[in-house]
């Protein structure tokens, strides 16, 4: 069974269930395959019903409640995950062919230094579970050492594995780095990455009426 996943941790005053909901849309829309859509969270309430809610068991706060994903045992076949704000432009079904330990996206900016970006990330059931066990011996002087952002200790500890962009050339794109000038052709999924956010666009911006699927 496939399993694409998000996560919301709420408290941050950006993401709510209308987030779930529309990303859980988008992949409705674009993922023709049997699937289940999970969401791990510490509040359900609003979510659609096609939605499966798996509770957050940790306090972890912010990016760092990603970590909860790669909890042994919690998958069985292949996951695809996406950051809530991501939007879901086209056919996914390329990406349920993926049969490799782990993939992650190449950051869109800091290429030079081969980094990672886990807006989208893939991997089969626990081929992630060595991150979780490393976290869970000490979260807190794991959350001090990488305050930036939670990539960085994700990709010390991820093992070898692929770049999304090499396996899948021009289908995930950046709303910064690409779409200055509308979608281009091929793009499957949008990367948001910060600001602005979603919300803070104009109501009649291609890329929100997008994600609200009024275009």
């Amino acid at each position: 069974m496939i399993t694409v996943v998000t996560v919301l941790r709420t408290g941050g005053g950006t993401y709510t269930a209308e987030w779930v909901n529309r990303l859980h849309a988008g992949v409705q829309r674009h993922l023709p395959v049997d699937h289940d859509f999970v969401c791990l969270t510490d509040d359900p309430r609003g979510m659609d019903r096609g939605v499966c809610v798996e509770p957050l068991r940790h306090d972890w706060p912010g990016w760092w409640a990603k970590q909860e994903l790669f909890t042994p045992g919690l998958f069985d076949d292949l996951v695809i995950y996406f950051d809530l704000d991501t939007v879901i432009t086209g056919d996914l079904v390329p990406f349920t062919g993926y049969t490799g330990p782990r993939a992650f996206l190449r950051d869109f900016f800091r290429y030079r230094e081969n980094m990672i970006g886990s807006g989208m990330m893939l991997w089969m059931g626990d081929e992630m579970a060595d991150i979780y066990r490393e976290f869970t011996k000490d979260p807190e002087a794991h959350m001090r050492t990488f305050r930036r952002r939670s990539d960085e200790f994700t990709k010390r500890f991820m093992g070898r594995g692929h770049f999304i962009q090499d396996l899948w050339p021009g289908l995930v794109v950046s709303s910064k780095a690409h779409c200055r000038t509308g979608l281009p052709e091929n793009a499957r999924v949008v990367c948001m990455h910060g600001r602005p956010r979603m919300t803070e666009l104009e109501p009649t911006h291609w890329l929100r009426q997008r994600w609200e699927a009024v275009a």
